[in-house]
């Protein structure tokens, strides 16, 4: 019974083996080469976020040259800065820095 049962699926073998060995094969490329469905998605994902990083920058570059712009242009512009985030003040002037705490 048994060596039956096992010439049978030795016969549908013969008959189709190039389209198992097609789709075995597929599946192989699909999920355990290393340019798998899984690393690609990996790659989509990395791919996107670093385009966000990317806009984040652009962004960051353009309000950085209009800041710098106004500087170049402004002499008021430039005290204020300084006096912003370096803390410079006239000699006769008096200046107080408040900083909060932060809560935990």
């Amino acid at each position: 019974m048994k060596r039956e049962s096992l010439k049978k699926i030795l016969k549908i073998l013969r008959k189709w083996w190039l389209l198992l060995a097609v789709v075995l094969f597929f599946i192989y490329l699909m999920f355990f080469d290393r340019n798998s469905i899984m690393v690609r998605m990996e790659y989509k994902h990395e791919l996107d976020s670093l385009k966000e990083v990317l806009q984040d920058y652009k962004e960051q570059i353009k309000s950085d040259s209009m800041q710098i712009e106004e500087l170049r242009n402004s002499r008021s512009a430039i005290e204020k800065y300084a006096r912003e985030k370096y803390g410079y003040k006239h000699p006769d002037e008096d200046i107080f820095i408040i900083k909060k705490d932060s809560v935990e």
